[in-house]
């Protein structure tokens, strides 16, 4: 009798610690009913389309739009900081001296057929022209040269961009110094062409230069396309245009063609890209939720807010209006109580993206010494577009972006899927050392930064299609780095659906919520182990209890 007894308390001390881990092997863990509530009543979709709509108007007063450090970006800056600080957000302002670049007044580019200056009739101005960002400058009158045109290799489609050499000879046989050169972009999709490239710059310099979409497949390309500072260029060539005081510009595929035709006929243009170009300041706005708890670690919600010379709807007003939305949200439950976070939430708008992730680079550098708190960080850039898309983060943190994003999109019944994306923010902080060098490389500015610094716990929310490159020959085609990249996109219906804009909005704000808050992916590993000793300790409490019956 008492052996059966001792056995019994033995089987319920088994039981009881079990019956305990199984609701930790079966729920998240996290109540996270507030976080859903408040972006059921409290997100405002509204402030999104009223924030991008401001930075949009602000792009539309200055020539040289956001261009980072430029009087566009300096008024969108105060804008964000402005608005952080109404919201109730604590604000740090942290600057960085780069170069400046702005316009004095319109760039043009006009083609005389015959050659002649002094006839006008056959004079036709370039309407699709523009200069690149941060393009060095011709005399603002304009530049006026003979125009020659490089010819790329056969190419059925994108695929094929790289797979024939190009044709030296032909090359050679063309004199480009002094000209101004006329060439596909397309010269710039394929490592191999761009170093040929490269060389003939090098051996024979032009006056400027003028890009063009060679190939018929880009026929629908009806606005001109820009890099991310093409004018110096970023990329491997390094800054060859700057080194060589090389203005450049692009045209659309129609008056690529025309321009073409001049060439051979050995027609004259004149080309104006007023630019000035001077050091001076970027600035990173930085806004921490103020709130009576003080967490030593954070999660880093960021989007940039420079452009390339457009208004910049979906890259990337949109994106910092998102951040907006999704600061004053947290703000506002953090200081009424409905809301406890475990990590503290930091909101950033980063300068200098467009100039190889310059201000996101600067932010990495400073903040160096709390890198290693930094749990998580969740980069917004061009959302907006039809598909949702989100890249693969790394599980080096102590949140698992990928269950978030999961788990945020599932809640508000959004489609997502992950892609990589290497041009965004969130690579200077996965590769900060080589993003830094890179910078190094390209404007000579050393953030003496180690190895060391890396967080794979980031992730960049963004939306395809993007670019008009990126499905050429069909309707499904991006905007960004175009003119259309603008309020009119939304209002034409053609490309960008406010709605979508909207959602992707939303799903940004509750990640930040679930990031906050910490939710976690539940551990089923050890679930059936639990369930199995559950299952023995009742069959031998149960034989127990019988054969204890029978005795008594």
């Amino acid at each position: 009798m008492r052996n059966d007894v001792l056995a019994l308390l033995v089987a319920l001390m088994v039981l009881f610690p079990s019956l305990l881990l199984m609701p930790g092997a079966i729920a998240a863990g996290v109540d996270r009913s507030s976080a859903d509530r408040l972006i059921e009543s409290n997100w405002n979709g509204d402030n999104v389309m009223a924030f991008t709509e401001e930075l949009c108007e602000i792009s539309s007063k200055y020539l040289a739009c956001r261009v980072s450090g430029s009087q566009g970006a300096e008024e969108a800056a105060d804008l964000i900081s402005s608005r952080f600080s109404e919201y109730g957000l604590r604000v740090t302002v942290e600057n960085f001296t780069m170069p400046v670049w702005n316009l004095t007044a319109d760039p043009f580019l006009t083609m005389d057929t015959d050659g002649n200056l002094s006839t006008t009739d056959d004079a036709t101005d370039m309407r699709s022209f523009n200069c690149e960002s941060f393009s060095m400058p011709t005399l603002k009158e304009g530049l006026i040269g003979e125009l020659v045109n490089l010819p790329l290799p056969l190419a059925n489609d994108p695929t094929e961009v790289g797979k024939r050499a190009i044709d030296r000879q032909s090359w050679d046989g063309l004199n480009t110094t002094g000209k101004i050169l006329l060439i596909g972009r397309e010269v710039r999709w394929s490592s191999g062409w761009e170093g040929v490239f490269e060389e003939k710059l090098l051996a024979q310099p032009p006056a400027a230069i003028v890009y063009h979409y060679h190939y018929s497949w880009m026929s629908y390309a009806e606005q001109s396309t820009q890099a991310s500072s093409g004018g110096l260029p970023l990329g491997g060539m390094g800054p060859i245009f700057w080194d060589l005081k090389i203005p450049v510009g692009s045209v659309n595929y129609s008056d690529g063609q025309l321009l073409v035709q001049a060439a051979i006929d050995g027609g004259l243009v004149n080309m104006s890209v007023p630019s000035v170009i001077s050091q001076g300041t970027h600035r990173n706005i930085i806004a921490d939720v103020v709130s009576d708890d003080h967490p030593s670690k954070l999660v880093l919600m960021g989007a940039h807010y420079d452009t390339v010379l457009s208004e910049g709807y979906v890259d990337n007003s949109a994106g910092v209006a998102a951040v907006m939305e999704a600061a004053r949200l947290v703000q506002e439950a953090v200081g009424s109580g409905e809301l406890k976070l475990k990590y503290g939430l930091r909101f950033v708008a980063f300068a200098g993206k467009e100039m190889g992730m310059a201000g996101s680079l600067h932010y990495v550098s400073a903040h160096r010494g709390e890198i290693k708190d930094q749990v998580a960080s969740i980069i917004a850039d061009s959302i907006g577009s039809s598909d949702l898309k989100v890249t693969l983060a790394g599980s080096d943190g102590e949140i698992d972006l990928n269950f978030v994003a999961d788990e945020a999109c599932g809640k508000l019944g959004i489609v997502h899927s992950y892609k990589d994306i290497s041009g965004s923010d969130h690579y200077a902080f996965m590769f900060p050392y080589w993003k830094s060098n890179e910078l190094n490389s390209i404007w000579g500015k050393d953030l003496d930064m180690d190895r060391g610094l890396e967080s794979t716990s980031t992730m960049c929310v963004f939306s395809e299609p993007l670019t008009m490159h990126d499905h050429p020959g069909s309707d499904a085609n991006g905007l960004i780095h175009t003119s259309l990249d603008s309020r009119e996109a939304v209002e034409s219906g053609g490309w960008i659906d406010e709605q979508d804009l909207r959602d992707h909005s939303q799903v940004y704000a509750l990640m930040a919520l679930y990031s906050g808050i910490g939710i976690y992916e539940p551990d089923y590993d050890y679930l059936p182990y639990v369930i199995a000793l559950v299952a023995v300790t009742l069959v031998i409490a149960f034989f127990m209890l019988r054969r204890w019956r029978i005795d008594t």
